[in-house]
């Protein structure tokens, strides 16, 4: 399959988010963080939050990968330049993650005990992403 990469817009907000619920619906976490997993519906409406915020972020690029036979997306990729604790930049505060964002707007079908267990043992791990990084 011969691909071309170009930049996503708004317009592929609906497969982008399709691509990304596909691509974390079989990882054992959401088995656990979905209260009726497999929700196709809500996982859906959530990555479509999640998606919706990253084109919003000002540090973010968003690609799309298209099948050049068939015209379809069949795939994207999402770089988010985050700023270290030492960012000097004339932004007041840090800006808070797409993700960090989305996670705010989480929808009812999820499994909040679950989500703030597993989300305070991974931002343990923002500590070994210190400085300017993707």
């Amino acid at each position: 399959m011969e691909i071309t990469l170009t930049h996503a817009d708004i317009d592929d907000l609906p497969v982008l988010a399709e691509i990304n619920r596909l691509s974390y619906l079989l990882e054992t976490a959401n088995q656990f963080a979905w209260k009726n997993w497999p929700d196709e519906a809500g996982m859906l409406k959530f990555f479509m939050a999640r998606v919706k915020e990253r084109f919003s972020h000002p540090d973010t690029l968003i690609f799309k990968t298209i099948d050049t036979a068939t015209g379809e997306v069949v795939g994207f990729l999402c770089w988010t330049r985050e700023h270290g604790s030492e960012d000097k930049s004339e932004v007041a505060g840090p800006v808070p993650t797409p993700t960090a964002t989305a996670n705010h707007q989480m929808p009812a079908e999820l499994n909040m005990e679950f989500i703030v267990t597993t989300g305070a043992e991974v931002e343990k791990l923002r500590s070994y992403m210190e400085g300017e990084h993707y």
